[in-house]
């Protein structure tokens, strides 16, 4: 599934920083644009890795996401000390599509959990929706205007991610917990987050079962049994398969036992849904799993909070 792998790490130097060219801090009007950018992000990201991945296995480990220029100590310590050409390169030199790894990586393959609220709040971490950036940058680089858009799955986080707001688990632990079956896709073979219909959810609408919802329960309880991650982990799986009304339509005894699969209503954290760009729809609405998303964790939040 798409939702497991959009999330790309920035902060490498590039051969094209120069020390003539301007700072992103000393352009006013572009920091300003890029800092609101900045908090319009999904309350969580997702994101697929294995023990190769980048070419180092320092790089992503279960404790943290190491950037490679921060590996190497020389990573800006701010976004915003970066040259403005050298963040614009980094921006959209992807050279990698989002897919899930064949076979013989999957033994090594992670799947982890940020959240990018708490993340934010407690470090320098910034964060950014690649498709956003082609206003902020439609000026001064005009040219590469429609290459921010192309990437509608990617975000660009820069420093280290590590801490409380993030949980990678193996994908062995997943499968043995029941992701395969769940997700059978996963287990069949090659899986492209590219095709023509990536932003659809695919099959026809599932209905509610507690049945299913203790299974799914089973999985989101390795990242955490008493956590956000686990909140964040049990309503995206959740969300995999298409439910009536994109979850609009949960009934109140349905979402009774969510909340109570999850822990109880203190595990639904306060901040949810306000003040938070989840009630923007960031994260491209054009994807229906993000969708359905946002839709259950309003329903789930209000259920426990109030609107």
């Amino acid at each position: 599934m798409a939702v497991f792998d959009r999330l790309k790490t920035l902060g490498k130097k590039t051969a094209s920083d120069n020390p003539h060219s301007k700072i992103l801090r000393e352009d006013k009007g572009l920091r300003s644009k890029l800092e609101e950018v900045n908090t319009q992000v999904p309350r969580y990201l997702f994101r697929m890795w294995h023990s190769t991945s980048g070419g180092n296995p320092e790089l992503n480990t279960v404790d943290k996401i190491t950037p490679l220029a921060f590996l190497q100590h020389s990573g800006h310590e701010n976004v915003y000390d970066m040259p403005i050409r050298s963040f614009v390169v980094n921006a959209i030199n992807i050279s990698t599509a989002p897919i899930s790894p064949p076979s013989s990586l999957r033994e090594s393959a992670y799947i982890a959990v940020i959240d990018t609220l708490g993340l934010r709040a407690d470090s320098e971490n910034s964060i950014f929706y690649v498709p956003a950036l082609a206003s902020v940058f439609e000026r001064s680089d005009p040219d590469l205007w429609a290459n921010y858009l192309h990437y509608d799955w990617e975000f660009l986080v820069h420093g280290v991610v590590e801490g409380v707001h993030y949980k990678a688990v193996s994908f062995r632990s997943l499968r043995d917990a029941g992701l395969t079956d769940y997700l059978p896709a996963l287990e069949e073979g090659h899986v492209c987050a590219l095709e023509y219909n990536r932003h659809i959810l695919p099959g026809p609408t599932v209905p509610f079962t507690v049945q299913e919802l203790h299974k799914l329960t089973k999985m989101a309880e390795l990242f955490g049994s008493q956590s956000q991650m686990r909140a964040a982990m049990l309503i995206t799986l959740f969300c995999c398969e298409k439910r009536v009304g994109f979850g609009t339509e949960l009934k109140k005894e349905e979402l009774e036992e969510i909340v109570k699969c999850l822990g109880g209503k203190n595990n639904i954290p306060h901040n949810w849904c306000a003040p938070h760009p989840l009630c923007k729809d960031i994260d491209g609405p054009c994807y229906e799993d993000s969708k359905q998303m946002v839709n259950v964790m309003r329903a789930v939040s209000a259920y426990c909070w109030g609107k």
